[in-house]
């Protein structure tokens, strides 16, 4: 894991000018405010590439609701083998039921997640190092709350 996390991390910092978005999120449970409508920001991505997912966020997208791992509500995170918590269960949920993974909804990201997270990666033509991360976020179909059980891009 360390060796991933290294290798996401000189990544992220190779691009620590490029612009990501950030969500407009409400925390999970929370009435919901606004229509999520994502807004371009700086970030600052080496800060991003410590900052581990540590919940869920429902976000409200005009194509629907849905919860994105966040980190306090920062939807700019990172996860790999090691993580746990709602954050990975809103990834493993999203990997199951949009990608057919033949993974448990545990909230553990193992070997099984890391597997079924780089097979998603390489259907979206993104670098597969099973490590979810910004682009990761930004290129995988997600399951919406709402239209239920619709898998969608962002």
């Amino acid at each position: 894991m360390r060796r991933a996390i290294r290798r996401t991390t000189m990544v992220l910092a190779t691009l620590a000018t490029a612009t990501v978005m950030s969500f407009a999120a409400t925390p999970a449970g929370a009435a919901p405010t606004g229509t999520g409508s994502a807004e371009p920001v700086q970030n600052n991505i080496a800060a991003a590439a410590s900052a581990g997912c540590n919940t869920a966020t429902k976000v409200n997208r005009t194509n629907g609701t849905l919860n994105l791992p966040t980190y306090n509500g920062n939807a700019t995170c990172v996860m790999g083998q090691g993580s746990q918590g709602a954050a990975v269960k809103v990834l493993q949920a999203t990997l199951y039921r949009c990608y057919g993974a033949g993974i448990s909804i545990d909230g553990v990201f193992g070997p099984n997640t890391a597997t079924a997270l780089k097979r998603a990666q390489e259907k979206m033509r993104i670098p597969a190092d099973g490590v979810y991360g910004p682009q990761t976020r930004d290129a995988l179909v997600w399951l919406f709350l709402s239209p239920s059980g619709a898998c969608r891009t962002l």
